[in-house]
């Protein structure tokens, strides 16, 4: 059944709120890379991102938890992905911090703003749970975590045109033809935009967009606009993004741009470069089709008359994904909880193509496949490494805020530091709830008033991987073996040391020179370790990658 309302039925809509307590609207992409956004560097079309930024600010670096679904936790409860039991992936890795499903004891958004009068509503991917079918236990899904009206998928990633675990609020939902998820997305947001502005209280939407995750699907018009755009390859991509990051203000005139990754090969020794280039312009027109949608909400509010009385966030889950798929195989298939999203047909009943293969050109509903690590480098362009690491590439996101005449800096870029844990704080400000002074966050409204964050320092950890800044210095580590199949060369797990004032690419490592500062940073980091659960990779059972 197709339970969609057309947007043009439901745009003029009088709206019933009383003018205090601003709505609250949180957008999230999916695998979107730093520069990918026109505000960001990018070449690809996002007018309505843009313009978000041009009556808003944009942060110089926000940071998210490198990964889908420890990003969606900690972003929901304000809590460091492992507090909120969500330090891996959705599955019980045997550890308090692992388990793979949101904490009971947690409390979301959703819970915290309902009990503060606000309407909830949340539109796309959820990933926070790994019980996702009909028969499973539902008591973490979206209507049992405080959210009046749900619309999406519960697991991680899936087709655009038949999405996997698609409900409506407990209910499973079955797709119509023409069906497409990014805009469905955007039509149950405006539904409930309409809806919720008709009453006094105030809401909260989180909008969730897929895109663009792989698959990569898009349709073909869209696709056929970004003919030609890169067929000069990643290399020429990378360096044009790079020069607009520093004309626009985003990087400093002295940043170095970090030499080719080392999963990359020359442009020049590309032999399928049409098949390559043709895979970025599915990408680019995923990002192009989510902007358009993104619109279609931000108009929504425009007609409802509650635009100057809503605040609005977007970024994105962690960094550009190096997720490749080969030879007809996608992410090493043999592992269930991978393979499970993948349908065996497409909605009309072709054959489904999995993988990444020359012979196939990806956007049709019969394709399952990615883009790959050498153009996810240019996504994560000015920085090193990707999705799942925690160098800058993997955990540094495009983030906006517009909120009407409570940005001191319209149009600027802020240079204070953001991440996940503080839109917690940020909204229970903005709401006048009684803030809870156990979030490790810190409330935004200060950097939108102008005012520097007192921060002590943030922490990371994924598969491994680690990280800790504090102030402008930052400690790193690579984990042996991370994601192997993609990256063959041995680490050593060594920490490095970078000072991302005055390099903010992470190219010189001081480790060597400053073994006290690692010293001193190293005993914060595991201070903070054992406070927030984390487990040393190789303790942790039944690992999955």
């Amino acid at each position: 059944m197709r339970i969609l309302i057309a947007i043009s039925s439901v745009l003029l809509v009088p709206t019933a709120q009383a003018a205090e307590g601003p709505n609250i609207l949180l957008i999230l992409a999916d695998d979107l890379g730093y520069s990918d956004l026109g505000c960001y560097g990018g070449e690809i079309e996002t007018p309505h991102l843009d313009a978000l930024a041009k009556d808003g600010m944009r942060f110089e670096r926000f940071y998210n938890a490198g990964r889908c679904c420890p990003t969606r936790a900690s972003l929901l409860t304000g809590l460091y992905p492992h507090c909120a039991g969500i330090g891996h992936m959705t599955y019980d890795a045997g550890e308090p911090g692992y388990r793979g499903d949101l904490k009971k004891e947690t409390k979301t958004l959703a819970e915290v703003l309902k009990a503060a009068d606000y309407q909830t509503g949340m539109v796309g991917k959820w990933h926070v749970t790994p019980h996702t079918n009909p028969d499973s236990d539902s008591s973490n899904w979206p209507r049992q975590r405080g959210f009046d009206y749900f619309f999406g998928t519960l697991p991680g990633h899936g087709s655009l045109w038949e999405p996997a675990g698609l409900y409506q609020d407990n209910a499973p939902v079955e797709v119509s033809d023409g069906f497409f998820y990014t805009d469905a997305i955007a039509d149950a947001a405006i539904k409930f935009v309409n809806k919720a502005t008709t009453k006094e209280d105030p809401f909260f939407l989180y909008a969730a967009f897929t895109a663009p995750h792989y698959p990569l699907h898009a349709r073909p018009k869209k696709i056929e606009k970004y003919g030609g755009v890169y067929d000069r390859g990643w290399d020429a991509i990378r360096e044009q993004r790079f020069t607009k990051l520093k004309k626009f203000g985003l990087l400093p005139s002295h940043a170095k741009l970090p030499p080719r990754d080392e999963g990359s090969i020359p442009w020049k020794d590309e032999t399928e470069k049409r098949w390559q280039a043709h895979r970025m312009q599915v990408y680019a027109a995923m990002v192009d089709e989510m902007d358009q949608a993104i619109g279609r909400i931000l108009s929504a509010l425009d007609h409802s008359g509650v635009s100057e009385n809503t605040l609005v966030v977007f970024l994105s889950d962690n960094g550009g994904s190096p997720e490749g798929h080969r030879d007809n195989t996608v992410e090493r298939l043999e592992i269930p909880w991978k393979s499970a999203l993948i349908p065996k047909t497409a909605p009309d009943g072709r054959p489904m193509r999995p993988g990444d293969m020359p012979n196939v050109n990806l956007g049709p509903a019969d394709t399952y496949g990615s883009y790959g690590l050498r153009w996810a480098s240019v996504s994560n362009t000015p920085f090193r490494r990707h999705k799942a690491w925690m160098h800058e590439g993997g955990i540094a996101a495009p983030c906006i805020i517009r909120w009407p005449g409570n940005v001191k800096t319209v149009g600027q870029i802020c240079r204070d530091i953001g991440h996940i844990i503080d839109l917690m704080p940020t909204f229970l400000d903005v709401a006048g709830s009684k803030q809870d002074t156990s979030l490790p966050g810190k409330s935004l409204r200060t950097v939108l008033d102008g005012k520097t964050i007192d921060r002590d320092f943030l922490a990371w950890e994924h598969e491994g991987n680690r990280a800790l800044r504090k102030g402008h210095w930052k400690l790193v580590s690579e984990y042996p073996g991370t994601w192997k199949y993609f990256y063959p060369y041995p680490k050593n797990g060594a920490w490095e040391l970078y000072d991302l004032q005055a390099d903010p690419t992470e190219l010189n490592d001081l480790a060597p020179s400053l073994p006290e500062k690692v010293k001193e940073l190293n005993a914060l980091y595991k201070q903070w370790a054992k406070e927030s659960q984390v487990v040393p990779w190789n303790q942790l059972s039944n690992k999955q990658i």
